[in-house]
């Protein structure tokens, strides 16, 4: 039998999808998720990401650190890391710091970290008012699977700096509004990003000179103009208001933004766990 190339066709684990473009029966066809990058299968990729976090340790002295991680809505991906890799999340407001060493309390015997997998966001803590139980900054014998720094060093910080098609084109706000004719821009095609925030907050759409010049100078330097990326519907999701079927286990986006916790609104669902952000 010839082999099929259309979406609709079945082709393995079923994950209750309807795709676009497909109607009838052949909506609900399975199809396969090769979610394993470079050859790995599920195996390999847990022993590669033990390799990774763990790195050879015991993990009851490897914790990844959050701040109120209880609060966060990714909780659950860490729970995934304390079953399969024996990774604790640990709130980085109770972790202990003696001399350069750290602790966390570990049911109910402060143990040492040895290895730390960063969440902690600056921006979430300042705003929030949460206190570290530590200086991040300062000289410690522990690893770091993703020190502090890397969030201020690959984040939108390096936009302005990378030329590659399949990245948008960016600017330091203060760099263009000294000379905006160094770096043409449409500015109802842009988006205007504050430097350090995260999950969307402060995003604007298609900022107006007026409304650029209004920031006062000081902090220009801490807003980047970036060109809008324009999202594709790929599989639609299935919603139902029939809560006797349960919330689908997903998060949905409209077509402006993607993964932005900070914007939604009745247009702009966010199911994972049955409620709102």
């Amino acid at each position: 039998m010839a082999r099929s190339d259309s979406p609709c066709r079945d082709a393995g684990v079923s994950v209750g999808l309807r795709l676009p473009g497909c109607s009838g029966s052949r909506a609900q066809r399975s199809i396969r998720a090769q979610w394993h990058l470079k050859g790995h299968d599920r195996e390999s990729y847990w022993k590669l990401l033990d390799d990774v976090i763990v790195a050879g340790h015991d993990p009851s002295e490897v914790v990844l650190l959050e701040a109120t991680p209880e609060l966060q809505k990714t909780r659950a991906d860490f729970q995934v890391y304390n079953d399969r890799l024996g990774v604790r999340t640990v709130d980085i407001a109770k972790v202990r710091q003696t001399g350069r060493h750290l602790e966390y309390l570990r049911d109910g015997q402060w143990t040492p970290i040895r290895r730390i997998l960063n969440r902690a966001i600056a921006d979430e803590m300042e705003r929030e008012g949460v206190q570290p139980g530590f200086d991040p900054r300062s000289e410690l014998d522990v690893e770091w699977a993703g020190h502090p720094n890397w969030y201020f060093r690959a984040r939108k910080f390096s936009l302005p700096f990378l030329r590659h098609p399949a990245v948008p084109r960016a600017v330091f706000l203060d760099i263009w509004l000294d000379d905006p004719s160094t770096f043409p821009l449409d500015l109802p095609e842009m988006l205007l990003k504050p430097l350090f925030s995260f999950a969307g907050k402060g995003i604007q759409f298609a900022p107006t000179l007026v409304e650029l010049q209004a920031i006062p100078k000081a902090k220009r330097q801490l807003y980047l103009l970036q060109e809008r990326v324009a999202f594709h519907p790929v599989i639609s999701t299935p919603l139902w208001a029939d809560s006797s079927r349960g919330p689908p286990d997903v998060r949905v986006a409209n077509r402006t933004i993607h993964a932005a916790r900070h914007q939604y609104g009745p247009s702009w669902p966010w199911v994972d766990d049955g409620g709102g952000p």
